[in-house]
């Protein structure tokens, strides 16, 4: 509880006193003014306009006629009023803004700290967090991906029912999670027409939601493969941004398919903390499935070896009408199947998200 008060009073202290808003300005003005005329002090305002800065001087001490005190007073006070009006409205504005902090937990069962903690600051509209845990009290280990599905697909509801009647304009959704791949892939599939979406991710050095805030290296995916699809129908698509793909393990579950590669040329765990750097990425991603239409394939197997919010964005970006149906892979090392399941992608007129065991 304690907790929430804390955040409560620093959202409400940023909101005030940090974020530049014209009414707490005049406010300023209007009491600076005032005391400045009361102590007999000499007064110079600066006035920024689109002309340049203009100073207003004025000097309170004895010999200043009445009159000029009583007008110099009325135009402090009007200041203040007109502010306090203008914050008024401003606060009233901000009141109907919403943001969703859309966190997912799946797999690991941790007790970090909420996401809904980690938006940044800079984002003001009042929070309300949608959690979906799909965890099943197996540390690791998902006993049935059918019912984690279900749970997640209720997502697009759970966004409807807190955006009823508010204008999409004051909706903003900040996401993240640790989740299998193919539930990540799938939420950034499901916030595809969410409109602007800021990603975070777990740090796990710090141990704490990150923003995606350092700037672009220009570090991009390399593409290998693509000349072996032929006449194929179904291919596999291996992306390795944080770990290389299991060769021998994709061999062995797809035996015979074309295999495309699209990843770092050495992968690491902490190279994607840019939101321009992934976007560039899913970009990548998204023009090979586009090229893809231009042969015969019409089945993509994925398996996707990277940090969470690198799946959401790739989910985000596969079009859901024009590119081919999408099955994304669970990789679950020593296990007898590496590959036990996966979903197949609510895409190319699919009607929903369907689970697919090997």
């Amino acid at each position: 509880m304690k907790k929430h008060f804390d955040y409560f009073i620093r959202s409400w202290i940023d909101f005030i006193f940090l974020r530049p808003l014209p009414g707490m300005r005049l406010i300023k003005w209007g009491v600076t003014l005032n005391l400045a005329t009361f102590a007999g002090f000499a007064l110079t305002v600066g006035i920024p306009t689109e002309n340049g800065r203009i100073d207003v001087s004025f000097d309170s001490g004895a010999g200043t006629p009445a009159f000029v005190l009583a007008l110099v007073l009325t135009l402090a006070s009007l200041m203040i009023i007109g502010g306090a009006l203008w914050l008024f409205v401003d606060l009233r504005r901000e009141s109907r803004k919403q943001v969703l902090a859309i966190e997912l937990r799946g797999l690991r069962d941790m007790s970090g700290q909420p996401l809904i903690f980690a938006v940044p600051t800079g984002i003001m509209d009042r929070r309300v967090s949608l959690l979906l845990d799909i965890r099943q009290g197996a540390d690791g280990v998902l006993l049935s991906p059918e019912q984690a599905l279900a749970r997640l697909e209720s997502l697009p509801h759970m966004i409807h029912q807190n955006s009823t009647g508010r204008d999409r304009r004051d909706l903003t959704v900040v996401a993240g999670g640790m989740a299998a791949v193919p539930f990540a892939f799938l939420m950034g599939v499901l916030l595809d027409d969410e409109g602007r979406v800021t990603l975070l991710d777990w740090d796990r050095a710090q141990e704490c939601w990150r923003g995606l805030d350092e700037p672009d290296d220009g570090e991009r995916l390399g593409l290998t493969g693509l000349e072996t699809v032929g006449d194929a129908s179904e291919v596999v698509v291996a992306v390795s941004v944080s770990y290389p793909e299991d060769r021998v393990a994709i061999a062995h579950r797809f035996p015979g398919l074309p295999v495309i590669r699209l990843g770092l040329l050495a992968p690491t765990i902490d190279h994607h903390w840019s939101t321009a750097k992934q976007a560039a990425w899913a970009q990548q991603f998204f023009d090979l499935a586009r090229q893809l239409c231009a042969t015969n394939v019409r089945q993509v197997h994925l398996v996707l070896v990277a940090p969470t919010s690198v799946v959401i964005s790739f989910g985000r970006s596969y079009d859901k009408r024009n590119l081919p149906a999408l099955t994304v892979y669970q990789y679950e090392n020593g296990s007898p199947a590496t590959y036990p399941w996966g979903i197949k992608m609510p895409v190319a007129n699919a009607t929903g998200a369907t689970l697919v065991r090997s």
